[in-house]
């Protein structure tokens, strides 16, 4: 954090290079003025015990690429430590999916279906292949969103 005004100045352009008595009265009083700051934080480190802190550019790290699922794992994760609930589980719609085909297959069984083939239990079904799409547009709105 302490700066030295000849560094300062070493770091202007070569051509802010001018000769000592053609230098602006700001440029003077700029160095008294850090001056006045150094000390000034010398006195305040002596003060409270507390020390500078470090560089920024020494600070700075940055973190490595996640991955898409370790970036909504750890979303999600922020998310419920918010709402102040459990962690869901992992990913439950194959889970879901499964459970569903198992549940119709039972219905189709019960419905008298079981010796039958997937095709000709299909073709039994009284829906046609328009409603079955708008009932499931309607089912996937109300669950995900459009």
């Amino acid at each position: 954090m302490k700066q030295d005004i000849t560094k300062l100045i070493a770091a202007l352009p070569k051509s802010a290079n001018i000769p000592a008595e053609a230098v602006p009265a700001w440029l003077s009083k700029t160095e008294s003025i850090v001056k006045g700051i150094n000390e000034m934080l010398e006195v305040y480190q002596s003060i409270t015990g507390k020390q500078p802190p470090p560089n920024p550019a020494n600070v700075i790290n940055v973190p490595e690429k996640l991955s898409f699922s370790e970036a909504r794992d750890i979303k999600k994760a922020e998310v419920s430590a918010r709402r102040g609930t459990d962690i869901p589980p992992e990913n439950t719609e194959f889970k879901e999916l499964l459970a569903g085909i198992l549940k119709t297959c039972r219905n189709a069984e019960a419905m008298g279906f079981g010796s039958n083939t997937l095709g000709e239990a299909l073709m039994a079904l009284p829906v046609t292949i328009s409603q079955a799409r708008e009932f499931i547009e309607k089912l996937y709105t109300t669950k995900y969103g459009a």
